[in-house]
């Protein structure tokens, strides 16, 4: 090679050969590297790379917690974590504070969450009171978002609301349990009442009145609840029809009741009672009903135990248990009638059932508990070594990628690939070593191109030179690129002075070429409007009035679009589309943007039409245009308010006064105004009985009035 002809240029402190060589012979021996062949320099390398890991994974984590990813903080935490021996103690330190503060943030997290659920949830059921209470707890919670604690201020407002409309509910219903008190209807009093004292919306003075009307009403209940006992004073008035009154009473099943009715047989057996013997017929009728009542007991004790038993063997402990209560409740009623033995025998078997569904629950719930927790540990371990199956293999996918990029002499995207590689396993031997290949070959070509750029700019330059020592022969010559210099951004026209910037935004979204390919005809007007608003960034905010809509076009939020897809469209001309399909012919519809830069689409009819004043400079329209018709002269002279150019410049074909020059600038701003006028809206100008209007300020500016 002639090195004279093609010099070799300086890169860093090595020549770019012995780079380029370097790079050639690391890549032919990436796959021969092994960490037998590292040093004390490498093993000092390799510990500076893990550093540089650490590092990042906590600065990731320290981004995730800022943005509110606290779960995702933590978890990088912890990935930084595993490299804390390769860290100072101050840096190990700070990491533990770091974990810590993560952990409370999603602990607390969790809470906010599950306090806003709750409220959710007991709003829904009309439990105010406690749904407010569980939003005042975490209301003032640092972790929540900007957003969210408005949200949740405005749920406290609604809930306030509420309470002070059922408030007056409550009082009134309290108010109307007191008269059904009055009037003898005592169950609606009492449910009345009950939902009164529930609701925790009463008066201390009118709770405390609710509960001692429920007192009232439960006594007055339990001595109507309580079974006649009617003992005359003569044996013989006593008859067969009361005992068979009683038994009708008793509701029992098979065995048990063919036992009270042979009893309730022998009981009628000596119905015949000596008319002289009236003290003694009084004691058996006394007995009579007693036995009567024993039986009853006796069959109700028997068929709680039966059905108690049959539930626990089904798994149903709350069924048992109102099983077991019943009997027990039977058993207090009739105490005295049972005597101590039975008594003690009949609450003794109850206990002891009763013991037993306790026992039996706890075996079934610790049963389930255990159970949980082995499918959550096996849950836990699919998932894990899902995860890591998943991370194998999208490594092996970046590294593919990386290499397949590198065939295509595409550095830079295999560089990012190899960079996402590393947040995964940042001690892949193989990746590290050609991220450092790739990171020299891409410097190499950035250097190479670089010298190419000065050989061309170089080349411009002589050629510019030698352009400009041409003697054209034109009086005036325009550049070749005047086009590009028009359309320049530096001679764009002023913006309206006065016009809100939130609005002006809107607009210039409204411009944006987007790409509407989801649309289909057979799609709903709302997930229409949705895939709008989200086609650009920051998403539009739309606010249609479907009440409107509905009433006026017969559109709701599930009528079909009627539109097919569309790709590379301005997003105003889209969503003019849109509502000119969806409204089919039949009526117009239309949009506004409004304060905030909320767009609001409704019929055009019901459209709001807010007037406001903006200033438009229209100096570059109406000032005296330039006259290049007239012979060049060789001097410039000003002579009664005209002016002539000389030498290289032109004359004026006229001379006029100033007065004449401000008369014709006012006829040229009449016109454009007219123009305006018989364009845009012609209707809605005051001149023709509307309300918008033009004023012209020196003929330099325009007043607009409109909407």
């Amino acid at each position: 090679m002639d090195t004279k002809r093609f010099p070799i240029k300086p890169f860093g402190r090595k020549p770019l050969l012995v780079i380029f060589t370097s790079i050639l012979l690391l890549m032919t021996a990436l796959s021969d590297v092994s960490p037998s062949q590292a040093n004390k320099p490498a093993d000092d390398n390799k510990q500076k790379v893990v550093r540089q890991v650490a590092q990042k994974w906590i600065d990731v984590g320290i981004e995730q917690y800022q943005r509110g990813y606290y779960k995702a903080a933590e978890q990088s935490f912890l990935r930084a974590q595993d490299y804390e021996g390769y860290l100072t103690a101050e840096k190990r330190e700070a990491l533990k504070g770091l974990l810590a503060k993560t952990h409370e943030a999603a602990i607390e997290r969790k809470r906010i969450l599950r306090h806003i659920q709750a409220a959710d949830e007991l709003e829904s059921r009309g439990k105010l009171m406690k749904a407010r209470t569980n939003l005042e707890k975490v209301k003032d919670s640092e972790f929540l978002a900007e957003e969210e604690r408005k949200l949740i201020v405005e749920g406290l407002r609604q809930i306030d609301v509420k309470l002070g409309e059922q408030k007056i509910e409550i009082a009134e219903l309290y108010d109307r349990s007191v008269g059904f008190y009055g009037s003898g209807r005592l169950e609606e009093a009492r449910e009345g009442f009950i939902k009164a004292v529930e609701s925790g919306l009463l008066a201390a003075a009118a709770e405390k009145g609710a509960k001692d009307y429920l007192v009232k009403i439960d006594n007055i209940l339990a001595e109507r609840a309580k079974p006649p006992v009617s003992i005359e004073a003569k044996a013989d008035e006593v008859t067969l029809g009361t005992v068979e009154e009683e038994l009708l009473g008793v509701e029992v099943e098979g065995a048990e009741q063919e036992a009270v009715e042979e009893e309730a047989e022998e009981v009628e057996k000596p119905a015949a009672v000596e008319p002289e013997a009236e003290e003694v017929g009084y004691i058996e009728v006394v007995k009579r009903n007693r036995n009567i009542r024993r039986s009853r007991t006796k069959a109700v004790v028997n068929d709680a135990v039966a059905k108690a038993q049959r539930y626990i063997s089904e798994g149903e402990f709350g069924k048992a248990k109102e099983a077991v209560e019943t009997g027990e409740r039977i058993v207090n009623e009739y105490q005295l009638d049972l005597g101590d033995e039975l008594f003690i025998q009949y609450s003794g078997e109850l206990k002891q059932l009763s013991e037993k569904i306790i026992e039996d629950r706890s075996v079934v719930a610790r049963q389930l508990q255990e159970q949980k927790q082995l499918e959550a540990i096996e849950a836990q371990r699919r998932y894990r070594e899902q995860t890591e199956a998943d991370r194998k293999r999208r490594i092996a996918e970046l590294m593919d990628s990386a290499m397949a990029y590198q065939k295509q002499q595409k550095y830079p995207e295999a560089l990012g690939q190899l960079e996402y590689l590393l947040k995964m396993d940042p001690l892949n031997d193989k990746a590290l070593i050609l991220e450092d290949t790739l990171e020299d070959i891409i410097s190499f070509r950035e250097q190479l191109e670089l010298e190419k750029e000065k050989s061309r700019e170089r080349v411009r330059t002589l050629f510019s030179a030698d352009e400009a020592m041409i003697p054209y022969a034109d009086v005036y010559r325009f550049p070749k690129d005047w086009r590009e210099i028009v359309a320049s951004p530096y001679r764009k026209p002023e913006k309206a002075i006065g016009q809100d910037p939130t609005i002006a935004a809107v607009y210039k979204q409204l411009d944006e070429i987007v790409d509407l390919t989801e649309l289909a005809p057979e799609m709903p007007f709302s997930e229409a409007i949705e895939e709008l608003k989200n086609s650009v960034e920051p998403p539009l905010k739309i606010s249609p009035v479907w009440g409107d809509l509905l009433d006026n076009a017969d559109i709701d939020q599930t009528t079909p679009i009627n539109m097919d897809a569309i790709s590379a469209i301005p997003l105003g001309t889209g969503l003019e589309l849109l509502l000119e399909r969806v409204a089919g012919g039949f009526v117009e519809l239309g949009y506004v943007v409004g304060k905030g830069g909320v767009i609001t689409i409704a019929t055009v009819e019901s459209l709001p039409s807010e007037l406001k004043t903006f200033v438009y400079d229209i100096t570059d329209l109406t000032a005296r245009p330039a006259d290049y018709i007239a012979p060049p002269s060789e001097d410039v002279t000003v002579s009664g308010g005209a002016e002539t150019a000389g030498g290289e410049g032109f004359q004026q074909e006229e001379e006029l006064t100033r007065d004449e020059l401000e008369q014709r600038a006012l006829v040229r701003t009449q016109a454009l105004v007219l123009l305006i006028q018989e364009t845009i809206l012609p209707d809605s100008w005051y001149d023709v009985g509307g309300e918008g209007m033009i004023t012209i300020h020196e003929n330099k500016k325009l007043i607009v009035y409109q909407t």
